[in-house]
């Protein structure tokens, strides 16, 4: 049968199914309650016609698309909403495989000749199945929204678990340097190379219109995978005004973040100077996305906090931690003052587990103090020394350790203290990178290095030594690069 016959089936089909919608509607109409007794299924029964119908003349035109430039195998269930999401319901396990090898340029027709190969052989393992007359697995086509370009993919539902091996082998065949899967019970996915080993872990999937790498359907729908919890390597902030933060997240589609002025109200006027004390805003991205944002404002000798945000969809994920220390990695020697309008960020010690302690409203300059009186917070607190983690702040901020040390131990402290809020008490300093712009493995040595030069007095010169080393622009290859395209070396 050639597509005009199949397009003139279709249509005639589609009559009846719509008149037989219209006399089951009449139907309901004159029996009343008595229809959902006698009559629902054939009111169901017309309901599901249409809708495969509205699939298939999907399926259609896709067909007739692809057919136009290059063709490339597709399956039903990729045009079914309701079934897309069905599979995707923890009840059910399932497995994304993509046809292209990784980043590797393709055209058009070698990916269709990829996603036709990989379907006739996912459809021979299913084929296996039925002849062991055990149930096969689902096959829904998609696309791979991937880093690089579009990919064809596949998602396979409820694979059985000793056909695995053989979709690892395949996964192997075609070059991906890792297949998702997504395991019964599971709301998330984890990302495994052929030889199963896990190299990455989500903790859920859902459906966003925007993700930058997602599993497209032809139904439109776009499936993307969302971290366990976000690390400092994940996103990327970026500085700017607080007028373009908040531009940054309206240019995204994302209009719940607010300036200061607008969020003010019933404690400090819009007017007040922790409103219009010029703020430096943190905007963290993850790939391209604005997902929180944070900042502080300077005035005199005191930096006022100007909010933390997390983007809804994103909470939850270890981004508000993040934004805390990255203000703290920013706010240098000057004390961090924050009022906790938030009463659940204010019951769970949000700011207090940091490091942060009561607010000392006294020393604030005179003015701010006026703006707080007769003010009602959930909290509020303040932050001098900078948090860092480990046993170094630890020990640095212990009065009991303090009181032990003889002069060239405190000596030690103080040199490290500086060094982690971003000092760099060397000659030359230019030389040098600050501690929170270093790589882990460089915080991590020296983090050593001060740690073991505590307890090993007369190896300090060494650690000293070691110390500059990590810091060294020469030592950081992303600053080596940064001085020789500026002609600097």
């Amino acid at each position: 049968m050639n597509i005009d016959e199949v397009k003139a089936n279709k249509k005639e089909v589609k009559e009846v199914v719509s008149k037989g919608l219209e006399l089951s509607e009449k139907i309901k109409k004159i029996v009343g309650k008595k229809y959902d007794d006698y009559f629902d299924g054939l009111s169901y029964g017309f309901e599901y016609a249409q809708k495969y119908l509205q699939n298939y003349d999907t399926a259609i035109d896709v067909y007739l698309d692809d057919n136009e430039i290059n063709k490339k195998q597709t399956t039903l269930p990729a045009f079914d909403k309701k079934q897309i999401r069905r599979n995707l319901s923890k009840k059910n396990s399932n497995v994304f495989i993509a046809a292209k090898e990784g980043n590797k340029p393709t055209s058009n027709k070698e990916l269709s000749r990829l996603s036709d190969a990989m379907l006739k052989d996912l459809t021979t393992l299913n084929n296996e199945l039925k002849r062991n007359k055990k149930k096969p697995f689902t096959i829904t086509s998609a696309t791979g929204n991937a880093e690089w370009e579009l990919e064809p993919s596949f998602m396979l539902t409820n694979v059985p678990e000793d056909l695995m091996k053989k979709i690892y082998d395949l996964a192997k065949k075609y070059k991906q340097d890792s297949i998702a899967v997504s395991k019964k019970n599971e709301s998330g996915a984890s990302f495994v190379t052929p030889e199963g080993k896990v190299t990455d872990e989500y903790k859920k999937m859902v459906m966003d219109a925007k993700a930058l790498y997602s599993t497209d359907f032809p139904t439109g729908q776009r499936l993307t995978f969302k971290k366990q919890n976000y690390t400092e390597s994940d996103i990327t902030f970026k500085e700017m005004s607080e007028d373009a933060a908040v531009k940054t997240f309206q240019d995204d589609g994302y209009f719940d973040y607010q300036k200061r002025s607008m969020r003010y109200g019933p404690n400090l006027s819009k007017d007040s100077i922790w409103a219009t004390a010029p703020a430096r805003m943190f905007v963290a991205f993850d790939g391209e996305t604005p997902v929180a944002v944070c900042g502080i404002a300077k005035y005199k000798s005191v930096l006022l906090g100007a909010g933390v945000h997390t983007r809804e969809g994103y909470k939850g994920k270890g981004l508000f931690g993040l934004c805390v220390q990255k203000v703290l990695s920013e706010k240098g020697s000057k004390t961090l003052y924050i009022n906790v309008a938030n009463e659940k960020l204010a019951e769970m010690g949000a700011f207090r587990k940091r490091g942060f302690t009561d607010m000392q409203v006294e020393e604030l300059p005179k003015e701010i103090q006026e703006e707080l009186k007769d003010t009602k917070y959930a909290d509020q607190v303040q932050k001098w020394i900078k948090s860092n983690t480990g046993s170094w702040f630890d020990l640095v901020k212990s009065s009991t350790i303090r009181k032990k040390k003889d002069m060239a131990d405190m000596g030690w402290i103080r040199m490290g203290n500086s060094i982690l809020q971003d000092s760099i008490p060397f000659v030359e300093p230019e030389k040098y990178v600050k501690f929170s712009n270093l790589g882990k493995d460089n915080k991590r040595a020296i983090k050593f290095y001060l740690d073991n030069g505590l307890k090993n007095p007369k190896r300090r010169n060494l650690f000293f030594g070691k110390i500059k080393e990590e810091m060294l622009r020469s030592s950081n290859v992303r600053y080596d690069v940064e001085d020789q395209s500026r002609g600097d070396r």
